[in-house]
This record gives structure tokens, C-alpha cells and sequence, in this order.
């Protein structure tokens, strides 16, 4: 039936009575072309939806690509095409893993495996090789596929991967690292410590000496205020510093002390504010450790000080020197003219009385003297058997003087002691020093210095203190004389002891000592062949032992076997014997030449070394002994040894001085000096000298 044809409206139609009413059929196709539009409108959109869903995978800005379960491309963008320079068809069942560089193929592997356990997304960056063999770096987001149409046949999820070329990023964070990294090596090449603060106090920069400096690990540093490891009251003060300098902008250099682990340390500190274009403000500060380098000024001080004692000393000793020398010619014309006084006064005992006490008041000016050389130490040590008791003795009643009131001095000598080859001057200087060493550490306190002498052996006194620094030089089997000094002061610690013998190192206040007393007596210990220690405890005071080795009879019998040579007396052995003697002193000459002669000796004296010397050239065979003075003017008695010596080298020489120290015995072997004779011996010693002199010729 024709829709358009004319309708007879005129009368029923059983026709159109059985078509329905026209209206409803005009509606239903209106309706039915309705959805067909609205079909066609969305057909339409469907296909521009699928292009435009095609268009943005395909030019996405990342590749995607959709791998199957055993790793191959199912499907791939252009992008990623482009980023690997491979056509799609090429890539397309081409096992992903094939695509990336070789070093990175066991990280992709653990990268899936990864995936598959945790199930969920997960990134990686890896290198890929493009056609060309170049390489880039590609982070990929990689995600497991469980959608409706992903396949589910037991053998693993589908992959789902975005990639992005990250290679100029990667690029620039190697960059940065490296140069960070070549920051921190340059830092930790520093010897100070270099540190950078934020804002809020905390590190964010240490090179290795700082970390070593606060003895932590850069892990522990980092992030950190450190004010843990400060005082509290050091710790207010830094941070004050660090914020006036964060906020104002001005520079601060100071010395300041640090306490690090107990110790105070001296340091200069630089801080100086950094501002990034960001507006956060850092601070960069350097540190200088300056302990060690005041310490070394002090010491640098002190040594200066010491220098100049000791020149002082030197200067000491030499006038003690020329003292000694003219004081001795006065000595001896006073011992060498009281014994002849004694000579020709027998049988007057009044005037033996006084010669006595004349000779008794010279001897003690000779020893007045030895001990300004002693004090000076310009003194050869000379060992001989000696008795510590009274030695002892003679100090103590020195020192007693010179002590506080508040300190007792007490001493307990063991009778029967054995002797010591020793130089009775230079123990007298070690226990000067101990007990000088014993009163300055009891300072202030009240208290007793106690000395003492017996007899020991080493065993003994390791086994007493075992614990005690030995300075022992010779460890003998044999006994030992032990003197002892004991103080009621404050002790020592373990640091202490183990540095109380060293050269300039001493506990007290600078000014208040030199360090060179325990020293210098340690050192003359080990001359002496002997052993010095010392046992201290803090709180209970200190004991000083000077052990030296027991001069046994059978050794002494055999030292005294050698020295004593001459069976017969002076006089028998002297008779005949020429000597020819010079000095510029008339009346030493005049004195000598008496003694020697009551002695049996034939004596021509001179006060001019030029005529003694011409009357040797007139004839050098005419004298057995040529005696001459050391100091004299124009030229000294080693000059003229030298000269006897060139006339007749067969002639013996020997030269007497006032004043004999190790430089002239050094030159006086040198010389060819037989014998070296103190002018200030006895009268009876001096002729065995001289004696001595001719018989070592002969």
C-alpha cells in the first residue's frame, strides 16, 4: 500500500480499517527514523572516538607496548616504534627482553619476576639499543594485565608498559652526582673540617674531618644539629653564633673551645652565609684545630725559658770556672804552705794546732768550690767507692734549711751498707732533685719527706712492685743499695708515671718548674750503672728508688790493687828526678818548688813559659818531668805540652789546674798530657801525682 496515495475520507474502507488509524503510523516512523539517526550519530562518534583513541596511542608523547605471557610485543605505538627505529611489524612477537642492552637483561628478568609476586604496578629504568647500536636510557611503568580479553591460560599475566626516553635526565642526575661527588672528594681532601648548616640548624654537608673530628659516621651526621654531642652551655653559644650569622649576613671568625669526649679542644671557627636563588639561606663554616698549636707555643714558651736558663747556667759555669781556677791557686799556696808550716814546726804543738785548723778551714774552701762546680756541672764524673751514709747526712743538713716548716724531713740509714762506685757530687744532686721533686708535690700540705738506705735486690723490688715502669740499665743478680725518698703528696696516675723521667715534662704550673730534675737524675743514675723507678698511686703520695749495684770487697780489693802501684815511699822513688815547672804565679812556684824538693825531687821553677822553653831547647834530655800550669797568659799549658812534646817526645808532661772539666781532658789527651793534677789536693796527694805523672813514662 502506497503511503501517499489520495485516501477516500467519504467512507469506511474495511482496507484501512484493518491498517490502523494513519496518525499511529506516521508516528511510529517518525520514531524509527529517529533511532535511526540517533544510530547513525553514535556510529559516528563510535568511529570518531576510535580515531581519536588511535591518534593518542599512536602519537602518544610515551610508547606503550602489550606483552603477552611469554614476553612477547603483542602490540605497539608509533612512538615506541620511534624511539626503537624499528618498524612495527619487526617488533610486533618480538620478545621484549631482545630490545634492551645486555648489562641490563638480568635486572629486567628480576624486574618481571617482581611484578608477578606482588602483582602491581612497578617502574624500572633500563638502556635500550636502537638500530643504529645507540643507546638510551627508557623508564618503563609497568603494569600486570587481568582484563576480559587478557589471556588467562595459567602461563602469567600479560604485561601492560609505558616507556619514556629519560636519557637526558639520567644524563644530567650523573652529572650532578659526579659533581657532587667531586665536591665531597675535594672536601674530604681538606685537612680541617667543612660543614654547610640550613636554616633550621641542621647539616646537610660534611666533609670526613668533620666527621672524624666528632668521631661519628657521615650517616650520623647529616641531618643533624649534633647538639647531643656538645655541652649544653657550648651548645646555646654555637647556635647563637649560627643564627646571628643566618640572619644578619655577616661573617663570623672567632676562637672558641670545643669539648669533644671530655677533652677541650681549642678551635677557630669561620661561618659564612649562602643564599640560593630559591631564598634559602645556608650557612658554610670551616673549623681550624688549634689545640696542638697553642700547646706548641706553650712548649715553644717554656723551651725558650729553659734556653735561656741554661744559658744562664752556662754562663754560671764559666764564671765558676775562672773562679775555681784563681780560688784554687789561693787554696793551694794556703794547703801548700800550711804543710810546711807543719814540717818545720815539730814538736810545737800550739803551731800545729793552728796549721791544723788552717788547713781544715782550706779544705773547706776547696770543697766550697767543687761544689760551684758541681752546681754548674761542668765537673767529670769520677767513680769511686763511697759510703751513701754519710752522704746522706751532709745533704740532709743542707736541705733542712732550705725546707717549710710544715714539712719534716726524716731519714733511716741501715748500718753496714755496702759501697757504691759512685761520684758522692752527683748523689748528692739525685737526692737533691728527689726530695726538691717531693716538696713541690706536696705544695701547700703538711706532711713528712722520708728517706731511707738499706740493701736489696732486684728480685725483691719487682716482686714488691710489680707494677712500678722500671728504668732499670743493668739487671743484676747480686745486691743492691737502694735509697729511697717517700712524700705525703697528692701521687700520680698511670699517664703521669709513664712520662715523669722525659726531658721537660713536668705537672707543674708554668714558672714552677722545668721538667729537667727526675731527668737529670735518671740520667745520672744510668751513668752509675744503676736503676731509678718510682710507684705512685693518686691520693696515696709517691716512693722514689735509686738502686745502684754493691761495690763488693773482692772489687774493691782488685780497684784498690791496680791504683795503689808504688811499694815504696814518695820520697825513695822522687830522689834524683828532674823536673822542670812553670807557672805564672811566683809564689806557687816558689811553694812547689819546696814541697817537691822535701820530696827528693830536683826542681827548676819558672814564671815565664818562654824561658822555661828556651832552657828545654838548650838541652831537651836535661829533666825527667816537665810540670806546667793550664792557665796562663800568652799560652796555655796544653800549648806548651805541645811544644815540650815537638823538643823530646820521650819527655812526659803534666799539667796541673784549679779547675778540670771534660773539655780539658778530651784536649789534654790530645796534647800527649801524661796526667792531669787538681791544684787544690792535699800536699801529700799532689806529690803521688806528680809521681804518678813520671811513673806512666817510664
Amino acid at each position: 500500500m502506497n503511503p501517499d496515495a489520495p485516501q477516500d475520507h467519504h467512507g469506511p474502507s474495511s482496507g484501512a480499517a484493518a491498517e490502523g488509524p494513519p496518525d499511529d503510523w506516521k508516528a511510529h516512523k517518525i520514531e524509527l527514523e529517529r533511532q535511526n539517526e540517533a544510530l547513525r550519530q553514535s556510529q559516528m562518534a563510535l568511529v570518531a572516538s576510535r580515531d581519536r583513541y588511535i591518534d593518542l596511542y599512536e602519537c602518544a608523547p610515551v610508547g606503550y607496548f602489550t606483552l603477552d605471557a611469554e614476553g612477547r610485543i603483542d602490540d605497539v605505538n608509533l612512538t615506541a616504534v620511534s624511539l626503537l627505529g624499528v618498524e612495527r611489524d619487526e617488533l610486533l612477537k618480538t620478545p621484549f627482553a631482545s630490545l634492551i642492552d645486555a648489562d641490563d637483561q638480568g635486572r629486567w628478568a628480576q624486574h618481571v619476576l617482581n611484578i608477578q609476586q606482588v602483582d602491581r604496578q612497578d617502574s624500572v629504568t633500563l638502556a635500550f639499543r636502537r638500530r643504529r647500536a645507540a643507546v638510551f636510557q627508557a623508564r618503563l611503568e609497568c603494569k600486570p594485565d587481568h582484563g576480559e580479553l587478557a589471556k588467562n591460560d595459567g602461563t602469567g599475566p600479560r604485561l601492560r608498559i609505558t616507556m619514556s626516553d629519560v636519557t637526558e635526565q639520567v644524563e644530567a642526575e650523573r652529572a650532578v652526582r659526579l659533581e657532587r661527588d667531586r665536591l665531597k672528594t675535594v672536601l674530604d681532601a681538606a685537612n680541617d673540617p667543612i660543614f654547610v648548616k640550613d636554616n633550621e640548624h641542621r647539616l646537610i654537608l660534611a666533609n670526613r674531618a668533620f666527621c672524624e673530628m666528632f668521631g661519628l659516621d657521615e650517616s650520623a651526621v647529616l641531618g643533624k644539629t649534633l647538639a647531643e654531642h656538645v655541652p649544653p652551655s657550648e651548645q646555646v653559644h654555637f647556635l647563637a653564633v649560627d643564627r646571628e650569622v643566618l640572619d644578619t649576613g655577616k661573617p663570623d671568625v672567632c676562637e672558641e673551645s670545643l669539648t669533644l669526649n671530655g677533652f677541650e679542644r681549642t678551635i677557630v671557627t669561620s661561618k659564612t652565609r649562602f643564599i640560593e636563588e630559591t631564598g634559602e639561606k645556608f650557612l658554610v663554616g670551616t673549623i681550624f684545630d688549634i689545640t696542638e698549636r697553642k700547646y706548641a707555643a706553650v712548649r715553644h714558651a717554656a723551651l725558650e725559658a729553659q734556653l735561656r736558663e741554661s744559658q744562664k747556667m752556662e754562663a754560671m759555669g764559666t764564671l765558676a770556672g775562672g773562679i775555681a781556677h784563681d780560688f784554687n791557686n789561693i787554696v793551694a799556696a794556703i794547703l801548700g804552705n800550711a804543710e810546711l808550716a807543719r814540717q818545720d814546726s815539730e814538736g810545737n804543738a800550739p803551731a800545729l794546732e793552728s796549721v791544723e785548723e788552717i788547713r781544715k778551714a782550706a779544705s773547706r774552701a776547696r770543697e766550697l768550690v767543687q761544689q760551684i762546680l758541681s752546681f754548674s756541672r761542668r765537673q767529670p764524673t769520677t767513680l769511686k767507692a763511697t759510703a751513701l751514709g754519710p752522704v746522706i747526712d751532709e745533704t740532709l743538713s743542707l736541705m733542712r734549711a732550705t725546707l717549710p716548716a710544715r714539712i719534716e724531713l726524716e731519714s733511716r740509714c741501715e748500718p753496714d751498707v755496702p759501697l757504691v762506685l759512685a761520684d758522692a757530687t752527683q748523689i748528692e744532686q739525685v737526692l737533691i732533685n728527689l726530695v726538691t721533686n717531693a716538696m713541690q708535690a706536696m705544695a701547700e700540705r703538711t706532711g713528712c719527706i722520708k728517706i731511707g738506705l738499706d740493701v736489696t735486690t732486684s728480685e725483691t723490688v719487682l716482686r714488691q712492685w710489680p707494677d712500678a715502669p722500671m728504668r732499670l740499665h743493668a739487671r743484676r743478680t747480686g745486691r743492691l743499695v737502694r735509697l729511697t725518698v717517700k712524700d705525703d703528696g697528692p701521687g700520680m696516675d698511670g699517664p703521669t708515671l709513664e712520662r715523669i723521667f722525659e726531658p721537660f715534662f713536668t705537672t707543674k704550673p708554668v714558672g714552677k718548674g722545668t721538667g729537667l730534675g727526675l731527668s737529670v737524675a735518671h740520667g745520672i743514675v744510668q751513668k752509675h750503672d744503676g736503676a731509678i723507678q718510682v710507684h705512685s698511686r693518686p691520693g696515696q703520695g709517691s716512693t722514689f728508688m735509686v738502686c745502684l749495684p754493691a761495690f763488693e770487697a773482692q772489687a774493691e780489693a782488685a780497684a784498690q790493687e791496680k791504683s795503689n802501684k808504688p811499694v815504696e815511699s814518695v820520697p825513695g822513688l822522687a830522689r834524683g828526678k828532674k823536673i822542670l815547672y812553670v807557672d805564672d804565679d811566683g809564689s806557687l812556684v816558689r811553694l812547689m818548688t819546696q814541697l817537691l824538693k822535701r820530696q827528693g825531687f830536683q826542681v827548676t821553677g819558672y814564671t815565664d813559659h818562654a824561658e822555661a822553653l828556651q832552657a828545654l831547647r838548650a838541652d831537651p834530655v836535661a829533666f825527667d818531668l816537665v810540670l806546667t800550669d793550664y792557665n796562663m797568659p800568652g799560652k796555655s799549658g796544653l800549648d806548651v805540652a805541645r811544644e815540650v812534646r815537638a823538643l823530646n817526645p820521650n819527655l812526659p808532661v803534666a799539667v796541673i789546674s784549679g779547675f778540670i772539666d771534660q773539655t780539658l781532658l778530651t784536649q789534654a789527651a790530645g796534647a800527649g798530657v801524661c796526667e792531669l793534677i787538681f791544684k787544690a789536693e792535699d800536699v801529700a796527694v799532689l806529690c803521688e801525682s806528680v809521681l804518678k805523672a813520671w811513673q806512666k813514662a817510664v
